[in-house]
């Protein structure tokens, strides 16, 4: 689609846009859930995750089984969890490949 020079500002950064948190809930978890739903990138803590990333990270989230894995990746920066969450896709995709 082609836009106006005056409607488009391709300098234009995308904003987080609010999300209400019941207790006991992680935001960030939320809001990576929300941009796997939605289709569509967002800004967290600085950081623009794009779709793939955080269905990675959910994804590896969603696999941890015990609470305290859980609770450490949910503690670690958003980029070294994306970088975590590529290697744990990478590592058991290619388990799978090879038997």
């Amino acid at each position: 689609m082609i836009y106006p020079e005056e409607e488009y500002d391709s300098d234009a950064r995308l904003e987080a846009r609010p999300i209400e948190v019941p207790p006991g809930e992680n935001e960030r978890l939320l809001r990576l859930r929300r941009i796997v739903n939605d289709r569509q990138a967002e800004e967290i803590d600085g950081v623009l995750v794009d779709m793939q990333t955080a269905n990675a990270i959910v994804s590896v989230y969603d696999a941890l089984g015990d609470s305290r894995n859980r609770e450490k990746f949910l503690s670690m920066s958003m980029q070294h969890m994306g970088v975590t969450a590529w290697k744990l896709i990478k590592l058991t995709s290619s388990k799978r490949i090879r038997g």
